[in-house]
């Protein structure tokens, strides 16, 4: 199995309340406990494991340090989608948010479901990462406890114990080949001189080769119609991959058959990530009237701005597939790592694509091998061999963020 993701030691967390049988609770030599979470009034009532850090709950789900006062996050019950929201609403705010799942009760309209809490977990692993939360989540049987510990591949901040369920046999074993797991990985991290926190990679498009472009059959097109106009050097990150965008032009161009729609850029297919303003992603089909999308420009190869989509336009065209792969790669390696995009076989339809270079010998040939000029080409016009710009990125995607995680899209 593979957790190369994980890279950072998961803390262990004991949750205490009055309901509970046996304090302290049954010991995990191996694992050292953290922090004990408790309210208030349960502070000084029974011993606590040292050395450890005790963390009062109180209204509101407010966690606050026992000795220092300083808030230390919030927890949120996990009953229903809304308290999801609500979790990745505190992220970037606090230094932990504790996701509390309360006890399987059977079947409930009311109550999510273990697999749907699975998901809300993953949810909020992904929409924490690179933010400065970190995320605690509560297990109460040996199979949450895999499921948070590895959540996404990059798993928890912290697993959270209720003191009870460490009587459990299988929970304890669970939780110490968890816990070994992580410490695993994070030592194998260290020792390759990485943290396991780097930031996302940076907004940078670079050349790609064209390795084809073939007849791809009919796909529901979509146009991302702005509420501002578009310079000649602007347009959008589309692609099949999140891991592999290309630039698409915005339809600022005279041509002899439409006239120009400067605030419009067809975008290629629905299923095609799109490269939003907060840094995520959105599939096509997904992206509204009012979303916030990223604009880049051909000229610097990066950001320029911010544009809000006024309506997105869908219809059936004809489609062309276009894969490329970066230009340092080895073109007999093409086959196995090039991405793709599908774009409207229309030549209104343009990327930034490499104009000839000066022949050999000439006093300009060094100059423009090391700062390549990109004109705005038809997509129509495309071939084997061409340079187009792309974003290319080690990291896959999870509900459209940026993941430290295996993810493969062929």
């Amino acid at each position: 199995m593979f957790w190369g993701a994980l890279a950072v030691l998961m803390q262990i967390w004991v949750s205490h309340d009055h309901a509970c049988k046996q304090w302290p609770p049954v010991s995990l030599p191996s694992c050292p406990v953290a922090a004990v979470l408790a309210p208030e009034a349960s502070r000084g009532s029974h011993p606590m494991p040292e050395p450890c850090r005790w963390i009062c709950t109180g209204t509101g789900g407010r966690l606050v340090d026992a000795v220092s006062g300083a808030l230390v996050g919030v927890r949120v019950p996990l009953t229903s989608p809304g308290d999801q929201d609500e979790a990745r609403s505190h992220v970037g705010c606090v230094d932990w948010v504790v996701l509390d799942l309360p006890p399987d009760e059977g079947a409930s309209a009311d109550l999510l479901s273990p697999p749907q809490r699975m998901i809300a977990v993953e949810n909020l692993v992904a929409s924490a990462m690179n933010t400065g939360t970190k995320v605690a989540a509560v297990a109460r049987s040996a199979v949450e406890v895999n499921g948070v510990a590895f959540a996404l591949q990059q798993g928890v901040d912290a697993l959270v114990l209720p003191a009870d369920a460490l009587e459990d046999d299988e929970f304890r074993a669970a939780v110490v080949e968890a816990f070994a797991a992580r410490a695993e990985a994070a030592e194998k991290q260290e020792g390759q001189g990485g943290d396991g926190q780097a930031g996302p990679p940076p907004l940078e498009m670079v050349p790609c080769v064209v390795d084809r472009v073939v007849a791809a059959g009919m796909g529901d097109r979509v146009c991302l119609d702005f509420t501002q106009l578009l310079t000649d050097e602007e347009g959008v990150l589309v692609g099949s991959s999140a891991k592999g965008v290309a630039f698409v032009h915005g339809e600022t161009f005279e041509s002899g058959f439409v006239p120009p729609r400067p605030f419009r850029v067809n975008a290629g297919p629905v299923h095609h990530y799109l490269k939003m303003a907060d840094g995520g992603f959105k599939y096509l089909a997904e992206v509204k009237a009012g979303d916030v999308v990223s604009v880049f420009s051909s000229r610097t190869r990066s950001h320029s701005r911010n544009l809000v989509v006024g309506r997105c336009k869908v219809e059936p065209r004809p489609m062309l597939l276009v894969a490329f792969y970066p230009e340092e790669q080895d073109a007999a390696a093409s086959s196995m790592s090039s991405f793709t995009l599908f774009l409207q076989q229309a030549e209104t339809v343009r990327l930034p694509a490499q104009e000839g270079l000066p022949g050999p010998g000439t006093s300009d040939e060094a100059e423009a091998r090391a700062s390549p000029a990109f004109v705005p080409t038809s997509v129509t016009t495309l071939a084997t061999g061409s340079k187009v710009l792309a974003m290319l990125s080690g990291r896959g995607t999870h509900v459209g963020r940026e993941i430290k995680a295996q993810v493969n899209e062929v």
